[in-house]
């Protein structure tokens, strides 16, 4: 089986295991004689190990590491899967019945380097589902339509998920050590070098999406700045490999600094002290692209929310905390 893995998906472990049991059993449901799964357990301090270590299938592979973060985890996974190819998912997602069989038939075909895949994202009221055939227009995939997918909806995102890449993709290109967006810039990077991509249809990547606020709210100042600087990394990414595409980058990195200054002003890890700089950093400038973000095809809720940023820390402390006080009143 050794010589004849395609397809390694990569899945790093961390705490999650009330989650574990259900996404094994569905990988083994489609297990292959082309496929690995290498679970990286990044040092868990619940029963994680154990769930992990109970597996008893030649097809999984089981790492455990001190706790390094996700980034870390990420990069052991790439330093001993055999796959040509490399499917990447989180132990508290799901996928649909066939999802890695389809993906490990493309991978024996070897029609692309990347592949893209239709996502659902599990909210708990309701599924929102994001189909890649409604954005093509029935035209055959490049890198560049990809980013430009990406740069304009939802429905193809810059995370590592709902996608699967040939390995060469990633050579030279390693997950940074940042708590925050750490899976961006490689995906994007991979997904720029492809040179043919290919749509899978008829299959689904499950994102269980965590509706709560606590992960935003307790942003730290370097959470923050590394959220911002992987837009800044992605234009340069594409002022060098696509300029057709840097118009849309630059309006990407400008709506990333507006996410910035809402989640300074939300953050409980942000002195109040230093918020209002902090704030300025990323806000600076921003009324000079009125015209802009105005002019744009931006959903008005965007465009409202830059106009309010872009008016000031106290203008924009000031809503956000009556909309935090009416959402309170509104679950009394």
């Amino acid at each position: 089986m050794e010589n004849d893995i395609k397809l390694s998906v990569i899945m790093p472990v961390h705490n999650v295991e009330r989650y574990l049991p259900g996404i094994i059993e569905e990988l083994k449901r489609q297990e292959n004689d082309a496929m690995e799964v290498v679970c990286i357990d990044d040092g868990s301090a619940d029963g994680s190990p154990a769930v992990l270590d109970a597996i008893d299938d030649p097809h999984f592979v089981v790492i455990h590491q001190a706790n390094a973060g996700v980034a870390a985890a990420r990069n052991h996974g790439l330093d001993v899967a055999r796959g040509e190819y490399l499917c990447f998912i989180d132990p508290d997602d799901h996928i649909s019945d066939g999802y890695i069989t389809a993906l490990t038939n493309a991978a024996e075909a070897g029609e692309a380097d990347l592949m893209v895949t239709d996502w659902a994202k599990c909210k708990p009221d309701g599924i929102e589902e994001k189909r890649v055939s409604g954005v093509t227009g029935g035209k055959p995939l490049t890198a560049e339509r990809v980013l430009e997918i990406l740069l304009h909806s939802d429905v193809i995102l810059g995370s590592l998920w709902a996608k699967t890449y040939s390995a060469k993709l990633f050579e030279g290109n390693r997950f940074p050590a940042q708590k925050t967006s750490s899976d961006f810039i490689p995906s994007v990077t991979a997904m720029s070098r492809a040179k043919q991509v290919k749509y899978i249809p008829n299959i689904e990547y499950m994102y269980t999406a965590d509706r709560s606020d606590s992960l935003q709210n307790s942003q730290k100042a370097q959470d923050i700045a590394d959220s911002v600087h992987v837009h800044v990394q992605f234009e340069e990414l594409l002022e060098q490999r696509y300029p057709s595409l840097l118009a849309a980058a630059q309006l990407d990195l400008l709506l990333a600094r507006v996410q910035a200054c809402i989640h300074i002003c939300k953050s409980v890890n942000i002195p109040t002290s230093q918020k209002k700089g902090l704030y300025h950093k990323y806000a600076h400038g921003m009324m000079h692209d009125f015209g802009l973000v105005w002019g744009s095809n931006l959903p008005v809720k965007e465009k409202i929310l830059f106009t309010i940023t872009a008016s000031g820390y106290y203008p924009t402390t000031l809503i956000f905390g009556l909309k935090t006080k009416l959402a309170a009143l509104r679950q009394k």
